[in-house]
């Protein structure tokens, strides 16, 4: 596996000095093997404060009697380039420290004269909390995961600077609580690319934008046994994007700034600030926008394939691999549609491939890429009529009472009746199969029962990851973050792991089993599906046979039941009552689906 540290060109010193009086705000609880080796005989919180408290004595927003110019680190500054770093060279607020990177330890040598927003070199608290929110979050759900964030540093109230239109040469900067995060260090396509913008202060003994590029990728080539070589690691790279970012546009999560330097060359995403899960057909003005987000990596394919055949004389055609990344791309999102969709993993990539697993998943995505003009007002909310959620709930609707559901699928596909009698039909075929061969028995469901409470589970965790993600909408987290930020800053460790620990239960895998279907501080309700029963632990405990009498026992035994954050859950109780309840009433089998061909 390729490391940053290979790579000394891209390196640049520069000299840290300790920042007093700082605090550790939030330890990731699966980084303690990570952090196990930092020196100390505190406990890890202290620790990692000691470790990590250092930053430039030219930052702007530490006075001389918040710095003890006696306790000295050296930092090493990143370059890199590509679209989106501006006038800087690299990581201008970032310095690699170890194993580890921090971010908020800037300006640094590759650290551009631009707008202040993009040169004073600090980390405001919200974004760093935010970032770490959010790559926690999406790290186990999405398929390569993210970056790893190991733990926040709150600096001073005055640490960094809030502005009113972040990103904007003139935006209003404002003083506000500044963070050291801390996380992996990881390698990133930019690191491959030339920073137009920047050029280093002469004289210097450290080669210049053009001579490190063309070092960095002689190196590279390096790596591998001969050209094909290189060429197999591109294709993985843009295999782990196509997963990466298949899923993503099933599960509506924009990462928000797609730029080879916010992207690792394992397909891991990095830099997390503005990402956010979205409603149903809606298309976020990001950078670039969330429809256009998966052909950044096209656009990196072709400048690292370019530049890495200029810099050691061989030609590549890239037109082989960028028609692999549409075709890769295309049979990933097939299939992770349908794990957004609540079906079994046994046999799914061969269900994603046949005629019906390509004609429901195409339905599925013109729901989502439903809204084509880009937004960048979104809804706060859970939006009563979400498109892709309306989707999923006819669709396993459509398993128990199918006539029902045609005309109310076409208004939503915007297509003739016909033709969402053909995607029902198709979604009928794909989950009477995935139930057989997740049961290991092809050719049978296992009969009405499985049948019934096979649905019942799919349909709780589809319905759940779709509705409950608006449990991470970007305006619900940042509000309360300015929030705890201003008035409440010692719980704002606690949000961070609350806002985590929710999302371990809301995107649970399990489709079987025990099948969550909420679980706060007071009461856990799950769907059981080997007896077919709801099954509610807490104060007041019971077991149903029917969600709709579980729904009425929660109303009023735990009449004011919220999530953590006092975020109602529920629209989304209420919503998975109708198609829920349809496949409880089921009476008969439907008939067998016609086998797909092996």
């Amino acid at each position: 596996m390729l490391d940053i540290n290979e790579f000394k060109d891209n390196l640049i010193g520069y000299e840290c000095v300790r920042v007093r009086d700082t605090q550790t705000i939030w330890l990731n609880d699966t980084s303690h093997d990570a952090l196990a080796e930092l020196p100390g005989p505190g406990s890890p919180a202290a620790n990692f404060t000691r470790h990590f408290s250092f930053a430039p004595s030219a930052n702007r927003c530490f006075t001389e009697a918040e710095l003890d110019h006696d306790e000295r680190r050296v930092y090493q500054a990143e370059r890199y380039g590509g679209g989106g770093v501006g006038v800087n060279g690299g990581g201008g607020r970032v310095g690699n420290l170890g194993r580890f990177q921090v971010k908020g330890v800037g300006p640094n040598p590759v650290t551009g004269s631009g707008a202040v927003w993009h040169s004073y070199g600090s980390l405001n608290l919200v974004d760093a909390a935010y970032e770490a929110i959010y790559s926690s979050v999406l790290a186990p759900l999405l398929p390569l995961g993210c970056a790893k964030v190991h733990g926040l540093i709150r600096t001073s109230a005055t640490g960094a600077y809030h502005a009113a239109q972040a990103g904007a040469g003139a935006a209003t900067l404002s003083p506000t609580a500044g963070a050291f995060l801390v996380r992996e260090q990881t390698l990133r396509p930019a690191h491959f690319m030339h920073a137009e913008r920047f050029a280093l202060a002469r004289p210097t003994t450290l080669k210049q934008e053009p001579q490190r590029v063309r070092a960095v990728h002689r190196q590279l080539k390096s790596k591998f046994a001969s050209p094909n070589h290189f060429v197999q690691f591109i294709g993985k790279f843009i295999l782990s994007c196509c997963k990466q970012f298949a899923f993503a546009r099933a599960a509506r999560i924009a990462h928000g700034g797609v730029t080879p330097s916010n992207l690792c060359l394992d397909g891991r995403w990095i830099d997390l600030t503005e990402a956010r899960f979205l409603s149903g057909g809606q298309n976020f003005r990001g950078t670039p926008s969330f429809y256009d987000e998966p052909q950044v990596i096209a656009e990196v394919v072709t400048q690292l394939v370019h530049v890495f055949g200029k810099s050691n004389q061989t030609q590549f055609n890239p037109a082989p691999l960028l028609r692999y990344f549409q075709s890769a791309y295309s049979g990933c999102f097939a299939y992770y549609a349908l794990v957004v969709m609540g079906l079994p993993d046994a046999g799914l990539e061969a269900l994603a491939e046949s005629e019906d697993g390509k004609a429901y998943t195409q339905a599925y995505a013109s729901v989502v890429l439903r809204g084509k003009q880009p937004r960048v007002e979104l809804p706060a909310q859970p939006d009563p009529a979400d498109p892709v959620i309306a989707f999923m709930r006819l669709s396993y609707l459509s398993l128990a009472a199918p006539s029902a559901c045609v005309a109310p699928a076409g208004v939503l596909l915007r297509c003739q009746p016909a033709q969402a009698q053909a995607a029902l039909t198709a979604f009928h075929k794909l989950f009477h199969l995935s139930l057989a061969r997740a049961a290991d028995a092809p050719g049978t469901a296992g009969g009405l029962d499985a049948f019934r409470f096979g649905g019942i589970a799919c349909a709780i965790k589809a319905l759940r990851w779709a509705c409950l993600s608006a449990y991470f909408y970007r305006d619900r987290i940042t509000s309360h973050l300015y929030y705890l930020t201003t008035d409440r800053p010692d719980e704002l460790g606690a949000f961070i792991q609350q806002c985590i620990d929710q999302s371990r239960w809301i995107f649970d895998r399990a489709c079987a089993g025990e099948v969550v279907i909420l679980d706060n501080a007071t009461v856990r309700v799950v769907f059981d599906q080997a007896q077919g029963r709801y099954r509610v632990s807490g104060a007041s405990t019971a077991a149903f046979d029917r969600y709709r009498d579980c729904l009425a026992f929660l109303r009023d035994r735990y009449p004011r039941l919220r999530l953590a954050g006092d975020f109602d859950p529920a629209f989304y109780l209420d919503g998975i009552a109708e198609p829920v309840t349809a496949l409880e009433q089921m009476t008969a089998l439907p008939a067998a689906a016609t086998p797909l061909e092996a």
